[in-house]
């Protein structure tokens, strides 16, 4: 017997508000000339900028 794709599925309330989690990140300075890492850094800078204050 074939049973639907949804069956023993529960929907559940949604959790509380998650508190605030800070996350940190740290290059080594001997990466300091890597091109590909000092994009990465870049990016990660110019997406984090665009958050709202209440995500950061």
């Amino acid at each position: 017997m074939v049973q639907p794709p949804d069956a023993g599925l529960r929907v559940l309330p949604a959790p509380r508000e998650i508190r605030r989690l800070d996350y940190l990140m740290a290059w080594h300075p001997r990466l300091d000339g890597d091109l590909g890492q000092r994009r990465l850094r870049d990016t990660v800078r110019a997406v984090t900028a665009e958050l709202p204050e209440a995500a950061m």
